[in-house]
C-alpha cells in the first residue's frame, strides 16, 4: 500500500503546487 499512499501524497503536492502557483 506503500505505493498508492506515495502516489497520493506526491497528486496533493502536485495540486498543493499548482494552487500556490495559480
Amino acid at each position: 500500500m506503500r505505493l498508492a499512499s506515495e502516489a497520493s501524497v506526491r497528486a496533493e503536492s502536485r495540486f498543493c503546487e499548482a494552487r500556490w502557483v495559480g
